[in-house]
């Protein structure tokens, strides 16, 4: 029933190094559902919601509240989604989750919005080396 899961798999040795995670999503979804549930699973990872990762610089915010970290999860999952043509409905996910949006952190959204487009390969920079200037 569930969309899908992140979790971390293994911390780096290194002082500065990238940990390793697995991440599942539900594959009888639309491919635009499975898109949005990626980038929800992704924002988990860098708003520092599984805990920190010094070579991705994530801080450790595992002790946000449930409520604020899917608020913030699934508003990085509609800048992601709205930026790359695909309507998600996070309308009726965040309806659930209202009390926790005087809390929100804009800017770690915004940042943990570009980390997942830099990871899926679909950031502002990667197109523009890929593509050219418009």
């Amino acid at each position: 029933g569930s969309a899908g899961w992140i979790r971390l798999v293994e911390k780096s040795k290194a002082k500065k190094g990238k940990h390793r995670y697995q991440l599942a999503y539900n594959g009888n979804h639309p491919p635009a559902t499975c898109f949005v549930t990626v980038a929800h699973e992704l924002a988990h990872l860098f708003l520092g919601h599984l805990g920190d990762d010094p070579g991705r610089r994530v801080p450790d915010k595992r002790s946000t509240l449930h409520e604020l970290r899917e608020v913030e999860a699934e508003m990085v999952a509609y800048l992601v989604a709205m930026r790359n043509g695909i309507k998600p409905k996070s309308e009726s996910y965040l309806s659930n989750y209202k009390g926790a949006l005087k809390d929100l952190n804009l800017y770690g959204v915004m940042r943990a919005a570009n980390a997942v487009e830099t990871a899926l390969g679909i950031s502002a920079h990667h197109l523009w080396i890929e593509k050219g200037p418009i």
